[in-house]
């Protein structure tokens, strides 16, 4: 069996077990490794503390807020990565596109010099002419999408100068 950890404070109405070593979320004593015996002994004395029920719904309450905020976590990372998908995202500075346009122009040379998995994927399939070709389209995306972000570039400084145009007149 693994480890068995309860509060050994019998004065404490925290009541639950814990697979780890650590300290009472309620009264900050350090947990206790127990056996069957010493567990059910400490169990039969705490159900029997008048505020055991309240400390079990603080647990409770507290678990479920953990919960909702790992989910809330996982939620805003998930959404991270659907911005990083987009090829511009109209809340990115100018800044995050030039560096995205950096980052592009670096898988494309990765690409045009060839790596040694292609290298290595070209013996195993004796295809080249596939792995070429796969290749080729994959440049082509890269480059298309450079030249999305450069133009989106472009676009914003043709604002901000037709904007100082009229603000001039």
């Amino acid at each position: 069996m693994l480890g068995n950890y309860r509060c050994p404070n019998l004065d404490c109405p925290w009541n639950e077990v814990e697979s780890e070593e650590g300290f009472c979320p309620e009264c900050g004593s350090e947990l206790k490794k127990v056996g069957i015996r010493e567990g059910a002994k400490i169990l039969g004395e705490k159900k029997k503390h008048p505020d055991a029920k309240a400390a079990k719904a603080r647990v409770k309450e507290a678990k479920k807020m953990e919960k909702a905020k790992l989910m809330e976590e996982k939620d805003k990372i998930e959404a991270e990565k659907q911005i990083q998908k987009r090829v511009i995202d109209p809340d990115q500075t100018d800044d995050q596109i030039k560096d995205n346009i950096m980052s592009s122009l670096d898988d494309l040379a990765g690409h045009e010099a060839g790596t040694k998995w292609m290298r290595i994927g070209t013996l195993l399939s004796f295809n080249s002419t596939e792995q070429m070709i796969g290749a080729g389209f994959k440049a082509i995306i890269d480059q298309n999408k450079i030249l999305i972000r450069q133009n989106e570039l472009l676009r914003r400084q043709n604002e901000t100068i037709i904007q100082e145009l009229k603000n001039r007149e």
